[in-house]
């Protein structure tokens, strides 16, 4: 790459730079002049004849050395009096020779920067030397970085796109005071000694434009991404399921990603800004799920895999922001994760109501039947189809197992025991002990490692064996100690003692013994039956006349 503004020297015994850099101060130039005599400078008509100092350079060999029309406004003899008008005439010679922008600015900017900088570099070289023999050198270096910058600014006006503002910022940052060396036989050092005011001042102006245009972009960028999402005729395919973070992420990424190559600290800006976009999106994004699951869940076969998409997404999206650390307000993440927990959250209600009804439905009729598979084949259906992580499908197996089994402990507690020997077997607790066992070994082969839900079926069959009040008490803290959640239903337990075939007066002697329970009074947990309870012999009776009513009526 070349470059712009290279000093050059005169070949000959002599190696002063024209022009030398300042490595603490990058503010101004420093003119050195060279008056080497082998340089075959125009101003030499012959060996005899001295260099003309400034302030009395002939105004036609100026304007022949900058190739320019001479200016009209001289002295009566011909002779520059002023050096306000030597700038004015190589100020038109830099605006002759300089590139004008193209039309479509947007697409052909590369080109055209780097037709700046090769013309720049040809005039600097070819000027250069005869201009810095007239003490006119400094000038010529400054009308060029001046031009250079009033050139910018226009550009800057301009330009419609981020990508086109960040081509610009990024030559700005490294192209123009590149250090480079140029293929020039008679180059030394680049000058860099760009006023520092003049870039700072530009580059303020840059880095505003550049945020207000990728507010906008990002902002459209992420809308139309949500239409293509809403656009989708819902059949499954692995590029369906991961499109919707997939762009997201390449939308919010891409600009500050590139921002990076020019500063760590507008990368940043830029960062904010897109998160910021996402902010707004995630709101539009969570109607346009409330809306399309929850149609989703009334239908009688929904698409399950569009539940895991959601859930899919938010995953992805929560580890994207979160990776970001400090580099962002972190205000601004926490509200990112809230919604996104909270998207997450609509999610996973409505796909678990669509469960609760399939398992309503499948264990009202298993109750009724001996058939075994009266849920697995369903959620093998549903859950098989997806390529969600390890740990959404564990997550939704976890919720999705225990609601299974609270809602098989519902119906088995409707059930009196009666009934189900007659459509199960003479051994219910058997029965309970093998479905908990089966539970257990499909829901693990869905989401390894799934947690265990089934500890309360498994100690169903015990409690039907206990002979003793004892054992009843060693069996229900086990229950307590093995599954503490449950312990927020108050009414299960009583429950379940009263379906064992307890006494009321039992039941409050046992659960009176579970440690940190508080005393129960005697018609806290007394489970009363219908009013009227029909008993296999056909007499009806008024359920006060009844103290056990575990195993003699059916309802």
């Amino acid at each position: 790459m070349k470059k712009l503004f290279s000093k050059c020297r005169r070949t000959g015994s002599s190696r002063t730079p024209l022009i030398e850099r300042d490595n603490s101060s990058q503010q101004g130039y420093d003119l050195a002049l060279d008056a080497n005599d082998n340089h075959p400078s125009i101003l030499n008509t012959n060996e005899e004849q001295p260099l003309e100092v400034p302030g009395q350079i002939s105004h036609q060999v100026l304007a022949e050395v900058l190739g320019v029309v001479p200016d009209t406004n001289t002295t009566l003899d011909g002779v520059w009096s002023d050096s306000d008008q030597q700038k004015s005439l190589i100020q038109k010679s830099v605006d002759q020779h300089f590139p004008k922008p193209p039309a479509d600015l947007d697409r052909d900017l590369p080109q055209h920067l780097e037709n700046v900088q090769n013309t720049v570099h040809s005039e600097l070289v070819r000027l250069h030397p005869s201009l810095d023999v007239m003490g006119l050198g400094e000038c010529l270096i400054d009308c060029y970085h001046r031009h250079t910058f009033n050139h910018l600014d226009d550009l800057l006006q301009e330009i419609c796109s981020s990508k086109s503002l960040l081509v610009l910022m990024k030559w700005v940052s490294y192209t123009y005071p590149s250090q480079n060396l140029l293929s020039h036989p008679g180059r030394e050092e680049p000058v860099t000694k760009v006023d520092p005011l003049m870039f700072s001042e530009w580059f303020v102006k840059a880095k505003d434009k550049l945020l207000v245009n990728v507010q906008k972009e990002v902002k459209e960028q992420l809308e139309k991404i949500l239409q293509n999402e809403q656009n989708e005729d819902g059949m499954y395919t692995n590029e369906a399921f991961v499109r919707l973070y997939v762009d997201v992420i390449e939308c919010t990424e891409a600009i500050p990603k590139e921002t990076l190559k020019i500063s760590s600290e507008l990368s940043h800006r830029v960062q904010e800004v897109c998160f910021r976009a996402l902010l707004g999106f995630l709101d539009r994004y969570m109607a346009e799920q409330t809306e399309t699951l929850g149609k989703e869940v009334k239908k009688e076969k929904p698409k399950m895999w569009l539940f895991f998409k959601t859930l899919n997404t938010c995953e992805k999206l929560r580890g994207y922001v979160q990776n970001k650390g400090s580099a962002i307000q972190r205000s601004l993440l926490e509200h990112i994760v809230v919604k996104l927990d909270n998207i997450e959250t609509l999610a996973l209600n409505l796909l678990l109501k669509k469960r609760t009804d399939i398992a309503e439905k499948n264990l009202k009729d298993y109750f009724k039947t001996d058939n075994k598979r009266f849920l697995m084949s369903v959620l093998t259906d549903d859950f098989s189809k997806t390529q969600c992580s390890q740990e959404i499908e564990k997550k939704v197996m976890d919720e999705v197992y225990e609601l299974v089994v609270r809602i098989y402990l519902k119906h088995l507690l409707k059930s009196s025991k009666s009934r189900l020997q007659r459509c199960w077997s003479s051994d219910v607790g058997l029965t309970v002990h093998e479905d908990a066992e089966l539970l257990h070994s499909d829901f693990t082969k869905l989401a390894p490692g799934v947690q265990q839900w089934n500890f309360v079926l498994l100690r169903v069959s015990e409690l039907l064996e206990c002979k003793d009040i004892e054992a009843v008490k060693l069996t229900v803290a086990l229950m307590q100690k093995e599954s503490p959640s449950w312990r927020s239903d108050v009414e299960l337990l009583p429950k379940l003692l009263r379906w064992v075939g307890l006494t009321g007066r039992i039941v409050r002697e046992v659960l009176d013994a579970i440690p940190g329970q508080e005393p129960r009074s005697k018609t806290r947990h007394r489970l009363l039956p219908p009013e009227n309870l029909v008993f296999k012999n056909g007499i009806t009776v008024n359920n006060r006349e009844v103290c056990n009513t575990s195993d003699g009526y059916e309802g």
